[in-house]
């Protein structure tokens, strides 16, 4: 699959079965959306099913929009080559070995006496079936390539099977808790997202609780925690899952009354645009960690160079 046949699959389609979007409102040739890139009640964010395209009108600086890859850059769903692969894999699965890693063909491989009883996600376009310890030699094998130590990796981490309703095939991914209930965030080789609501995960390691390490992703965190073999346990931790969240994880810090906040977060637009809000804290004193990773994308992409030397 090249860009072009790629922009040509129906975006209304791919929002929902591989973003996650919640159902949205068709007026007319648009479907209207709460905007993936911001916390809104009043939704700001089409498809338009004429054009195949997508509009934001939400941001402060104009609109913005695009086709089907410009969308997965905008969300920060990996480069183009992985984009491609995530929509050739994930839409219309075409490559055995693939598939294997990311789903499995049979569902019955996931029942079993002792198992869970099911969990409906609150996303219409999957259920959950079980969430259980990190086992899966596919996973773990993901989560080395990451250069995570796996015995880390299992304190925060599980593994989460569920179920496309439209396809009825089953996949698996990490998953890694936040804050709201029966709430995940997850990943795969392929690609990522949330099961229930979007929110914070915070660990409160400290009971005086001054200091805390601020994260983008569970990943960044992971490969802190393995870079500094967890010998720094003094601080409290806050993985933001999104830096959609940045406001929220502000009033979290300004509630709890900390002193000095340690950024780790990715080297790219967002990244800056969130730790610049940060800097606005008063009486919190901010510090900026990229420029430990100053050329590299984030701080696991950073730990994985690191490891590979």
């Amino acid at each position: 699959m090249n860009c072009d046949q790629a922009n040509e699959l129906p975006i209304q389609e791919i929002v929902k079965t591989i973003l996650n979007f919640e159902e949205g409102k068709k007026r007319g040739s648009d479907i209207w959306f709460k905007s993936p890139f911001r916390k809104e009640e009043t939704a700001s964010f089409k498809i338009n099913l004429e054009t195949n395209r997508w509009y934001d009108f939400g941001k402060s600086d104009g609109v913005s929009g695009g086709r089907i890859i410009d969308l997965f850059l905008e969300l920060k769903q990996g480069t183009i080559s992985q984009i491609l692969e995530t929509l050739e894999s994930s839409y219309q699965p075409q490559d055995k070995q693939k598939d294997s890693l990311f789903s499995f063909p049979e569902q019955k491989q996931f029942s079993s006496e002792n198992s869970k009883k099911e969990i409906s996600s609150p996303k219409k376009q999957f259920k959950i079936i079980r969430v259980k310890p990190l086992k899966n030699e596919a996973l773990i094998d993901y989560v080395e390539s990451r250069e995570i130590k796996i015995e880390i990796a299992r304190k925060y981490l599980q593994e989460i099977y569920f179920r496309n309703l439209k396809n009825q095939k089953t996949y698996f991914a990490v998953a890694f808790k936040n804050n709201s209930d029966s709430s995940f965030e997850w990943k795969n080789k392929f690609l990522g997202g949330c099961f229930g609501h979007k929110d914070l995960t915070v660990f409160l390691k400290n009971e005086k609780r001054t200091e805390i390490n601020v994260f983008e992703g569970f990943f960044d965190f992971l490969a802190h925690l393995s870079y500094f073999e967890e010998k720094e346990q003094g601080s409290d931790i806050l993985v933001l899952n999104s830096v959609a969240l940045t406001k929220r994880a502000m009033l979290f810090l300004e509630k709890h009354n900390y002193t000095e906040v340690n950024l780790f977060l990715d080297n790219d637009k967002a990244g800056e645009e969130a730790t610049q809000k940060f800097k606005t804290l008063k009486n919190i004193q901010v510090k900026d960690q990229r420029e430990i990773y100053k050329n590299y994308k984030d701080f696991n992409e950073f730990f994985i160079q690191t490891r590979q030397d």
